[in-house]
């Protein structure tokens, strides 16, 4: 954080337990007590915002060494996205300036039209014959079937930037612990839509990056294939892959890295019922694994690690 941020966080907590102590001492019967137990849980997550990510590590470029290209394999997930959207996406992969790339459509939907377009791109499709595990079984799906050293990840409704490739695969090269680079989301929403989650891409996932902790975004997202492999692929587990496959990385002593920096722009959900569908989701997910797999017990985890991760939930 900058100071003027620490300062106003600093602010927002001794405020925050001078109105606790106020509260306390004018809380009366069952109800007071819900009142002051609810103000005092909302509290709590602005002091562990400030514990959380009160250093922050901002990201350096690293571009990668120009006579060495590890073999990239680039993976587009695609279901029922219209047409139009998705060879709008697949063009755009093509294009990545990276001369050791395999572009592989992984169509979950099994349609003729995204064959075809694949094809008529120079693209690989895939489509496997059991649909389980939704996203995540597709990408093991498109691992079994390949074998890149690196794997990104890109959404049938995202458009990746053609220097993606050459400004990530460098990170992996100085680390070889390092499971995943992952990048800023960025949408094609007006500026002040919420959508582009600036609490969460500019503040708290360079907080996350100074401890090892930064989470995969989904998409723009590249992986280290061993990496993924040593823990028996994407995870199945949760609802979505990205959190929980970064959580399983982190507790096996993998680091993951945050480049605040967009490379891909894509679509977000602009209506009431699919902003409250996908926001419920990520909240289930985190949901079940502060209860299910909780950071508070997961063997592996430092203890920076576990404050993010419950951090998470918490929210």
């Amino acid at each position: 954080m900058n100071r003027n941020l620490k300062i106003f966080g600093l602010i927002t907590v001794f405020l925050n337990i001078v109105y606790l102590i106020w509260l306390s001492q004018n809380t009366v019967g069952i109800l007071g007590f819900s009142l002051f137990l609810a103000e005092a849980l909302l509290a709590s997550l602005t002091f562990l915002f400030m514990f959380n990510h009160w250093t922050q590590k901002k990201h350096h470029l690293v571009k990668i060494n120009p006579q060495h290209e590890p073999k990239l394999d680039v993976f587009l997930t695609v279901v029922n996205e219209p047409l139009n959207i998705f060879e709008e996406t697949l063009s755009a992969a093509i294009a990545i300036d990276y001369g050791n790339k395999t572009v592989y459509v992984l169509d979950d939907g099994s349609r003729d039209d995204i064959k075809d377009v694949a094809q008529k791109h120079g693209a690989t499709y895939l489509s496997r014959p059991e649909k389980i595990h939704s996203k995540a079984g597709n990408l093991n799906y498109g691992m079994a079937n390949s074998n890149g050293e690196f794997i990104l990840v890109i959404d049938a409704d995202q458009i990746a930037e053609p220097n993606i490739a050459k400004d990530l695969v460098g990170y992996f090269e100085s680390d070889h612990k390092l499971a995943m680079v992952t990048t800023r989301q960025s949408f094609i929403v007006p500026d002040d839509d919420f959508n582009h989650d600036i609490l969460f891409y500019e503040h708290m996932q360079p907080g996350k990056n100074a401890d090892n902790s930064a989470i995969s975004c989904g998409s723009g997202v590249i992986y280290r294939r061993s990496a993924i492999e040593h823990i028996e692929g994407f995870q199945t587990w949760n609802v979505v892959e990205d959190l929980y496959t970064t959580y399983i990385l982190h507790s096996k002593n993998y680091t993951s890295y945050y480049v605040n920096k967009s490379y891909t722009r894509g679509t977000a959900p602009q209506d009431l019922s699919n902003i409250y569908k996908q926001r419920g989701t990520w909240a289930l997910d985190t949901l079940r694994m502060f209860f299910r797999k909780s950071p508070f017990i997961k063997r592996g985890l430092s203890f920076r690690q576990r404050m993010h991760y419950i951090e998470l939930s918490w929210a």
